[in-house]
């Protein structure tokens, strides 16, 4: 089926067939698609061209289709080692890409669609933005025919690009994260890493491996800046001297007389506060202690803890610590439209345009409220590797950084968007880069002498508490407002549950995305 296809889509190069081309953002849509062997493929119109295919193939063929022919049959060998090759790349390897691109659901994957549409990317590309993400997004779907002629087409400002002196913080970004897509092809996975949190625009302070690498590309002098400048929106709120004595006591009791003392403890403790403080934050903080103090013995005992077993310990104190306000988090993967939304505008613009088959990112923990995504979690066992764990933290810096976008689109342009997310680290604006910094760690008790640890954990959750309610105060009113605004232009082909202007970045494209059918790397 695909040598035939081949044939076919070389035969109507050769006599002209065109096709009416839909306009979009100035760009010409092209009617073929490239699949990750290299092979063009027509969607639901293959019958058409298998029959013109059989007419051909009544023709004679003349020396030079001959030609031709044996040319693709060799081609065709090199194709077949090549994927003979590929195949004997390990499980593990396999499955680490498949966690970076979102699969298909099966019935998509059986149904295809009546319509053709890739977007041409292959043109001059005047803006830095648009050019390092077509860029990235040709060689990460390894179309090599249409590499060659874009770096043609875009020579001057690549060149540019690469070689001038960047006058802001994003131009160093983009600066650097253009360096990095010359040398693609020498790219280690890591490198890989580095280069979409740059081509997003996004600084990582985090992961020390990361972060020694971004300081040597931009400067050790420019890191320090971003580092100082973030330090001032690091700090929390501590405990009042009355809910640190009351965990200071049950603490206590639980390392010196265990488990029954402590929740004796606790119960004079409650007692007294819901006779003077019904719902105060001194109640919920020894609240929080009690699921703790209750449990920690069995979890002592369990061997081999889940990354399921961690994250529903997790999402149980969430529960406690925001059980006063309408702000809630998902449990188990589900899929944030707010990603989904960013994912499938740079879809359209520089990659496979499907309008079923692109699907946001699946997070183990979306808090929002109601509609309106506020920050986004995920889990993972200690017992992960390092390159998973940072693997893992640069989707979700990347996830929530279309947070962050979203949130900016419904601000006034004086206004400047501060997010903490659940995973406590905090995003900062800063001349257009989004630089991320560690607040704390989460710490989930397994044993006695981790529950001095835990006091940390029970105030950061109260301040990322504080930070959401504000958010949600802010930013609710506007989302609302905006739903009310395009309430009569949604057109049909746009979902009203989250019709594409409900997601207006500030910069676009703002967020890089792997292609949703990328070659393994």
């Amino acid at each position: 089926m695909a040598d035939s296809l081949k044939l076919v889509a070389g035969n109507l190069r050769n006599k002209r067939v065109t096709r009416k081309l839909h306009q979009r953002n100035g760009r010409n849509v092209s009617f073929s698609t490239i699949n990750n062997n290299g092979e063009a493929y027509f969607n639901s119109t293959k019958n058409i061209f298998e029959q013109h295919h059989q007419e051909l193939q009544q023709q004679p063929l003349t020396a030079e289709a001959l030609s031709t022919s044996q040319q693709q049959q060799q081609q065709e060998k090199v194709d077949e080692e090549g994927q003979q090759t590929q195949q004997k790349q390990s499980q593990s390897e396999r499955e680490e890409e498949e966690e970076e691109q979102q699969e298909q659901p099966q019935s998509q994957q059986e149904e295809q669609s009546d319509e053709i549409d890739l977007q041409d990317i292959v043109t001059y590309q005047s803006d830095n933005r648009s050019l390092v993400f077509a860029w990235a997004y040709i060689l990460e779907t390894q179309r090599k025919d249409q590499l060659e002629e874009f770096q043609r087409l875009n020579h001057n400002n690549i060149k540019r690009l690469t070689t001038a002196s960047p006058t802001s913080l994003a131009e160093n970004l983009d600066h650097n994260a253009a360096k990095l897509l010359l040398r693609y092809s020498d790219l280690n996975k890591e490198d890989l890493l580095l280069m979409r949190l740059l081509l997003s625009r996004i600084v990582n302070t985090i992961s020390p491996s990361l972060a020694r690498r971004t300081r040597m590309l931009i400067g050790r002098d420019v890191y320090t800046t971003l580092v100082t400048r973030c330090a001032p929106r690091l700090s929390h709120d501590p405990f009042d001297e009355a809910i640190e004595k009351s965990m200071n006591t049950i603490i206590d009791s639980y390392v010196e007389n265990g488990s029954i003392a402590a929740q004796i403890a606790i119960c004079d403790i409650k007692s007294g506060l819901l006779k003077q403080e019904p719902g105060s934050s001194h109640l919920i903080t020894v609240k929080a202690l009690e699921f703790v103090v209750t449990h920690l013995e069995a979890w002592t005992k369990t061997g081999k803890t889940s990354e399921a077993d961690y994250y529903g310990r997790f999402c149980c104190l969430f529960d406690l610590i925001f059980m006063d306000t309408d702000i809630k988090m998902t449990s188990g993967d589900t899929t944030s439209i707010t990603t989904k939304a960013f994912r499938t505008s740079n879809e359209k613009q520089f990659g496979f345009n499907s309008k079923n088959g692109i699907c946001g990112r699946k997070i183990d923990g979306i808090i929002m409220h109601k509609d309106l995504e506020l920050c986004l979690c995920e889990c993972k066992p200690l017992s992960a590797s390092p390159f998973i764990l940072t693997k893992q933290l640069v989707k979700n810096l990347r996830s929530n950084g279309c947070i962050h976008h979203h949130l900016q689109s419904l601000s006034d342009q004086d206004e400047q968007v501060e997010e903490i997310t659940g995973v406590m680290y905090v995003i900062c604006d800063i001349d257009d880069v989004l630089v991320a910094s560690k607040v704390g760690d989460l710490v989930i008790p397994t044993e006695s002498y981790d529950l001095e640890s835990f006091k940390k954990t029970i105030a950061l959750l109260f301040h990322l508490k504080k930070q959401l309610k504000c958010l949600l105060k802010k930013y609710r009113p506007r989302q609302l407002q905006r739903k009310r605004d395009i309430l009569y232009t949604v057109d049909e082909s746009s979902p009203p549950s989250s019709p594409a202007s409900m997601y207006q970045s500030t910069v676009n494209p703002a967020i890089y995305f792997s292609p949703s059918k990328h070659v393994c790397h």
